[in-house]
């Protein structure tokens, strides 16, 4: 479950790099388009009180195939066969700098995970 968004994102990003946008600008149009899907999952689904899993499931798996059918579609309609994939130095610069980020972050989640009274009946919650 946890993988669909991702790929309903993955899915808008392929779309829009295809249809010539950029690899920059594609990931952004993909991250706002797929915030809109979640805002509008949470409030619409809040509002008539079934934001459960199964809802939930149903919202994004519909998502993921009218991404995969738009992504579809524009393979179909694009002037050229193949989008280009270039990063600058400084791109990957900054790619490898939040991996490394969200690794020792991870790493400190993983070995020392929050387990006093105020996280576990506040913050986590």
């Amino acid at each position: 479950m946890h993988l669909i968004p991702l790929l309903v994102l993955v899915s808008l990003w392929a779309g829009f790099v295809h249809r010539g946008w950029g690899v920059r600008a594609g990931l952004l149009a993909a991250q706002v388009a797929a915030g809109v899907l979640t805002v509008l999952a949470t409030e619409t689904l809040g509002a008539l009180r079934i934001l459960t899993f199964w809802p939930l499931a149903a919202f994004w798996s519909t998502a993921l195939a009218a991404s995969l059918v738009w992504l579809r579609r524009s393979w179909r309609c694009a002037k050229f066969s193949r989008p280009s994939f270039s990063l600058a130095p400084l791109d990957i610069a900054v790619l490898i700098a939040i991996a490394v980020i969200v690794a020792v972050t991870g790493l400190v989640a993983l070995a020392a995970p929050s387990n006093n009274c105020d996280s576990m009946s506040y913050h986590m919650a």
